[in-house]
């Protein structure tokens, strides 16, 4: 076999491999969280946030204000957000705070569902 259907093979296999395997499990439980929640045991985790999308600069639920863009459509609208919860550092580049990093929160999405 050559190379390259070796290649597509493997790639092959492993996307059908990695796909729904772990939705069958307990680590697959999705945390409802709230505002007023420390976030930071969650990182990593599936989380549902329940809300409505704000309706400035970049949309939000309100009160948890971390920025999903995938919001977008949903501005004004009471939804559910069921996402894996993550951090990347960000440095700032002020006077202040010159050099320094820090966590910002991200979620990615998995589903969003109106609510009525």
């Amino acid at each position: 076999m050559n190379h390259k259907m070796t290649i597509f093979l493997f790639a092959f296999l492993l996307s059908c491999a990695g796909g729904d395997i772990k939705n069958n499990t307990p680590e697959s439980k999705c945390f409802s969280v709230s505002p007023m929640d420390n976030l930071a045991p969650h990182i990593g985790k599936c989380i549902v946030m329940k809300g409505v999308v704000t309706d400035t600069g970049y949309p939000s639920i309100a009160d948890y204000w971390i920025p999903v863009p995938e919001l977008e459509k949903f501005r004004g609208e009471k939804v559910s957000l069921k996402g894996t919860l993550e951090t990347r550092k960000e440095s700032s580049s002020g006077s202040g705070d010159q050099g320094s990093t820090r966590g910002v929160y991200f979620i990615r999405v998995i589903s969003i569902e109106p609510l009525r």
